[in-house]
């Protein structure tokens, strides 16, 4: 677990050196600008023989945002650096079916990116929208954001029927929209559903066209 809080507090305390008196220094400083307990908080780091030193090293505390350099080295080793979730469109008469990957950072700007990129395959009207269990959509992904969001078909179907009804957009949907697909080096159209939007739990497998988002 050290090396996990080292790595955070290093970054907080100095870019050039892994210890120093004035790595020290800049502890005290911190503890007596927030008025931070000594005795309740910890500050550690490894020496150049790989000793770890500095203050209450042996302290329990919450890791708070020092957990992100865990799941992050945990999904770097179980996926490997490169990983990318795949959303996967399945189309036929009119009949779009979104088959997701639990991308947990599907928001406005994949969802206009999405867009763009069907308008760009000349698709501006669908009878009807269809999504499987795996498909994740909060609009805010991209930023700071509640610690635990509701996300479910209902709210996955809300908001696709937002995104694929253009004539219904506010005017920052549609300016947020104009920059994602300027990336495409194209216009923005309308695109709109005429039936609906509702979750299936059944696999789509036999269409006529199967887009898939390049991996790069």
């Amino acid at each position: 677990m050290s090396k996990f809080t080292t790595a955070a507090l290093l970054l907080t305390l100095s870019s050039h050196t892994m210890a120093s008196d004035k790595t020290d220094a800049k502890w005290g400083e911190l503890l007596k600008k927030y008025k931070f307990n000594s005795s309740t908080q910890s500050y550690c780091y490894t020496n150049e023989r790989g000793e770890l030193e500095g203050k209450n090293v042996e302290l329990r505390i919450r890791l708070a945002s020092v957990s992100k350099l865990i799941t992050s080295l945990w999904a770097v080793d179980q996926l490997g650096p490169d990983y990318r979730f795949e959303t996967k469109l399945f189309i036929k008469n009119g009949h779009l079916h979104i088959k997701g990957s639990y991308d947990p950072f599907f928001g406005n700007e994949k969802a206009y990116y999405l867009l763009s990129q069907l308008n760009s395959l000349g698709y501006n009207s669908f009878n009807k929208i269809t999504f499987d269990k795996n498909l994740i959509i909060f609009p805010n992904a991209q930023f700071h954001t509640n610690e635990h969001p509701i996300i479910g078909p209902k709210s996955v179907a809300s908001n696709l029927s937002v995104y694929f009804n253009t004539a219904k957009w506010s005017a920052i949907y549609k300016d947020e929209y104009k920059r994602v697909a300027s990336l495409t080096k194209r216009l923005p159209e309308e695109i709109r559903i005429n039936e609906g939007v509702e979750f299936s739990a059944k696999e789509i497998v036999n269409c006529v066209f199967r887009y898939q988002p390049s991996r790069k």
